[in-house]
């Protein structure tokens, strides 16, 4: 038996003295499996398991600390080994969107967690409002270094209000800028606008889309035209009347001013009706 054996087993024979030296050596032996198996469960008890709830606890505490909003979503249950030291938590990749969670004790381990950040860093009071004032500023020199640079087309708008059905004159059409991202369906030439009828009311100066005006017809409805009927190397005109719109290459229904027949024909140009000598000929219903 060692010292500190027989110094126990002396006590021991001192407060029992009527014990047998095999029961006192008994009894020793006991103490110290005591004094061995009630230290290991004390000692544990001072680290406890770690859970998935904890760190994102942890994160959550931590990034409010720093002004942002966290929603980690580790598994709730997941386990981690227990840490002797406090765990530590830092941003990863240059901002806060994922962090590590380190343990920093002899064994230590690192987890990686996305924190799902809902809002940025608060600053302090008068720093923010500085920083809010300079990026206005920046923000106004940028939109107005950017409309300077910003290159500037010439189109056609009207001088006045006009409404729906009215037709456009000469001394309707002025000018005004538009940036040249802006100008599509807007009209440069006076000629393209000039005697044609408004869909809908436009104010005045701004600009005439191709949506604020009926289409511009090659023929229109009631206007006069030439009927033209080519049969081989003979061609034969006669005065004829458009009953109904057309564009360049449609065929459209005429009538024969001096007979009244109508016939369909093709559109040549604004006076030139094109038909067919195959074409029968109806005559109008009245």
């Amino acid at each position: 038996m060692t010292r500190f054996s027989l110094l126990v087993a002396s006590l021991f024979r001192a407060i029992y003295p009527g014990l047998p030296g095999a029961l006192s050596r008994l009894g020793v032996f006991g103490i110290l499996c005591l004094g061995v198996f009630s230290s290991g469960p004390a000692r544990a008890a001072d680290v406890t398991q770690i859970n998935g709830s904890d760190i994102n606890k942890l994160i959550v505490e931590t990034m409010a600390d720093k002004g942002m909003k966290a929603d980690p979503r580790l598994g709730k249950s997941r386990k981690f080994r227990p840490c002797e030291t406090a765990l530590n938590v830092a941003p990863k990749f240059g901002g806060w969107k994922t962090v590590d969670v380190a343990c920093g004790d002899k064994s230590g381990w690192i987890l990686t967690v996305r924190t799902n950040l809902k809002s940025a860093p608060l600053i302090t009071a008068q720093p923010r409002k500085k920083a809010k004032s300079d990026v206005s500023k920046s923000a106004g020199n940028s939109t107005s270094k950017s409309s300077k640079n910003r290159k500037m087309m010439t189109v056609l708008a009207l001088g006045r209000s006009m409404s729906r059905g009215d037709v456009i004159t000469p001394d309707d059409v002025i000018q005004i800028t538009v940036p040249d991202n802006s100008v599509s369906g807007m009209f440069f030439n006076p000629e393209d606008v000039i005697g044609r009828k408004l869909k809908t009311r436009i104010t005045a100066r701004k600009a005439v889309q191709a949506r604020h005006l009926h289409p511009n017809w090659m023929v229109e409805e009631d206007d006069e035209v030439i009927i033209q009927n080519n049969v081989g190397s003979i061609s034969i005109a006669m005065v004829g009347l458009a009953l109904e719109n057309g564009q360049y290459g449609e065929w459209i229904k005429v009538q024969n001013l001096s007979s009244g027949i109508v016939v369909v024909g093709q559109i040549k140009n604004k006076k030139i009706i094109s038909t067919n000598a195959k074409i029968s000929p109806q005559r109008v219903v009245n």
